[in-house]
């Protein structure tokens, strides 16, 4: 009696996906204290001396987007324990707010 050859099944795996270091946005709902600071010259800007004044505008925003395109694994983290503190990180893109009431503004010179 001859052997029949085994035959033998390749079981093929999905790669494994690390959820934790996708891209990801987040949306923060409560109040937000915005400041933007807009850089004003009378000329073209080559170099920071150019600069003759510094616009800030300070306001509120009751919700806020934000965007982590390039998350390395601790970024997730950080925002959902809030661990950034009061400024976004370089890594933290924004997107949008919401309710945004800008209530107080003033020019610094240089």
């Amino acid at each position: 009696m001859a052997k029949v050859p085994v035959k033998k099944i390749a079981i093929v795996k999905p790669p494994a996906t690390d959820f934790f270091k996708l891209p990801f946005e987040v949306f923060y709902s409560e109040h937000i204290a915005v400041t933007m600071m807009e850089f004003k010259s009378d000329i073209k800007v080559k170099k920071f001396e150019d600069i003759k004044i510094v616009h800030k505008e300070q306001g509120d925003s009751w919700g806020a987007s934000f965007l982590c395109r390039q998350n390395n694994g601790p970024e997730l983290y950080c925002c959902i324990k809030n661990y950034h503190d009061e400024v976004a990180p370089t890594w933290l893109d924004f997107l949008e707010e919401d309710n945004l009431e800008m209530n107080s503004g003033c020019d610094y010179s240089l």
